[in-house]
């Protein structure tokens, strides 16, 4: 390794100097699992200090060479509750400290002054068509019947059955809260897994013309195929989403003014007013306030469908962003002290994180706050 070039990127980056042609070649040495160089840095740099948070570039030079003279390379563990080194990280923490390399992480978490946030997971309630609610959690298992269809209750899922097409006109609501997932299997075999704060109405049984249900909130679709009885999805801001076999995304979050549809796999037809257009796999079709349809073709699907695999993806999201991910999951209210600040991340975390994991990695990546009252983030400049 020439470390008069890896020294030049690195100060160029922290000057913001460097060409798109260079920034991607710095990225792509840091994303180097086989080099080990930005590990070993970051290895060396903890032992220099505890403290501080930030390493000027003039003094990068003995570290690398420190690095680039050991023998045997430091073994380091990134597990998935920090945010991913490389690309990601150095995105996320370039945008936060211009001049300066934030390349030091403390050996250990700092201690919480407050309680412990523990993360969503398997909780909603299922409201019957007489209006009665039942309460549902990653632990039940219970029967449920209604009419000529079978509802049954396993951790974290319910599956319909139903071989009667008069229970179409019966309906159900599954609602989930903030901090709240869970999974749904409908009587003609779709899967919808349902994400936090969101709901979705449907038949307990479908007619043979079409399937027709209703989401607010977030949720995913695997769509089973059915030629004669086309799957009609009904958005809360007015739009419908129409397939016959697929796989795809919606959010329809009220606080965000608009909904997004993103299709993985198959085609769907995405109809607002009189306006209408179909996707293909990868593209995002989007609803503006004004009713008007935009289609994203390169969008990132692994970070739409992250939160159903268990994951934040928070690659180009911005701080805004990220923090609506938080409110939902974790239950908490988020607001800034003078506006919010102009950051974007990058990387996965794991859902399964406590709220002070997931703050550490906020706190390294220069973001600051206050945590009030146990449930109120308060974003400082």
């Amino acid at each position: 390794m020439d470390t008069s070039r890896l020294t030049y990127l690195l100060e160029g980056y922290a000057a913001r100097s460097l060409t798109g042609a260079e920034e991607a070649e710095l990225l792509a040495l840091l994303d180097d699992d086989s080099s080990r160089v930005a590990e070993e840095i970051v290895a060396r740099m903890d032992a220099y200090s505890q403290q501080p948070y930030v390493v000027a570039p003039a003094t990068l030079q003995p570290m690398i060479n420190q690095v680039l003279a050991v023998d045997k390379p430091v073994a380091i563990v990134r597990p998935l509750r920090s945010w991913r080194w490389a690309a990601a990280a150095v995105t996320l923490l370039m945008a936060a400290t211009a001049g300066y390399f934030f390349l030091h992480r403390p050996a250990t978490p700092p201690k919480a002054t407050y309680a412990d946030i523990a993360p969503g997971g398997s909780k909603a309630t299922l409201t019957l068509a007489d209006g009665s609610t039942i309460p549902l959690d990653s632990n039940g298992n219970q029967v449920i019947s209604q009419g000529n269809t079978r509802v049954q209750q396993s951790p974290g899922r319910l599956s319909y059955t139903s071989g009667n097409t008069t229970d179409a006109t019966t309906y159900n609501i599954l609602r989930t809260p903030r901090g709240g997932k869970f999974q749904l299997r409908l009587p003609d075999g779709t899967a919808v897994w349902i994400n936090a704060a969101s709901s979705l109405k449907y038949p307990v049984a479908f007619n043979k013309k079409e399937r027709m249900v209703e989401v607010s909130g977030e949720a995913y679709f695997e769509i089973a195929p059915d030629m004669n009885a086309p799957f009609i999805v009904k958005v809360s801001d007015g739009s419908s989403v129409e397939v016959l076999g697929t796989q795809f995304n919606i959010t329809a979050y009220p606080d965000d003014h608009h909904s997004a549809t993103t299709l993985l796999e198959g085609a769907v037809r995405v109809r607002h007013g009189q306006n209408n257009t179909v996707l293909q796999p990868g593209q995002q079709a989007s609803i503006t306030a004004s009713g008007d349809i935009n289609i994203n073709r390169q969008i990132n699907t692994d970070r739409v469908i992250a939160w159903k695999n268990g994951l934040f993806n928070f690659e180009g999201a911005s701080l805004q962003e990220v923090m609506k991910e938080l409110e939902r999951w974790y239950d908490i209210e988020v607001v800034y002290e003078k506006g919010i600040p102009d950051l974007h991340f990058g990387g996965e975390m794991s859902r399964n994180l406590q709220l002070s994991e997931v703050l550490r990695g906020l706190q390294d990546a220069n973001v600051h706050f206050r945590l009030e009252q146990g449930k109120r983030l308060v974003i400082m400049p």
